[in-house]
């Protein structure tokens, strides 16, 4: 559920590594990544735009409700401690009593500190291996 980084953010990435391979390595990878990068956001493409979309289908089929999928997702964003302060301040925003805290609180909050996380390093993973590969070739 928390891979809308990865899933999104690979594109520009696999692009980037397929010019620099029919170029021979002319035109370096992150070179290529940062200009796309710059040719994305100038045309409107905006990568939380990507997250929430792909992470509103990806909950639906996993039985989420669509704001609970785009929380979760967002996460990657934000990683840990931001997913614990902003659960616990939406719980606080949202809970009447201090039962209802705990119970929004208690529901959200596991999920955000695994989403957070998970999303976290797997790009981190994804992206070392990509840079070491690179490094190492």
């Amino acid at each position: 559920m928390g891979v809308g980084l990865t899933s999104i953010a690979i594109f520009p990435v696999l692009i980037s590594l397929g010019v620099n391979n029919l170029t021979n390595g002319i035109l370096n990878t992150f070179v290529v990544a940062l200009v796309l990068g710059i040719a994305l956001r100038a045309l409107g493409v905006f990568g939380v735009l990507g997250i929430a979309g792909f992470s509103a289908l990806a909950g639906k089929l996993l039985g989420y409700s669509v704001p609970m999928a785009v929380a979760i997702g967002l996460t990657s964003l934000y990683g840990f401690p931001g997913t614990m302060i902003l659960s616990q301040e939406a719980a606080k925003g949202a809970g009447e009593n201090p039962e209802e805290v705990a119970a929004i609180e208690n529901y959200i909050l596991p999920k955000m500190i695994v989403a957070g996380f998970s999303t976290v390093t797997i790009t981190s993973v994804i992206v070392t291996s990509i840079i070491a590969g690179r490094i190492g070739g």
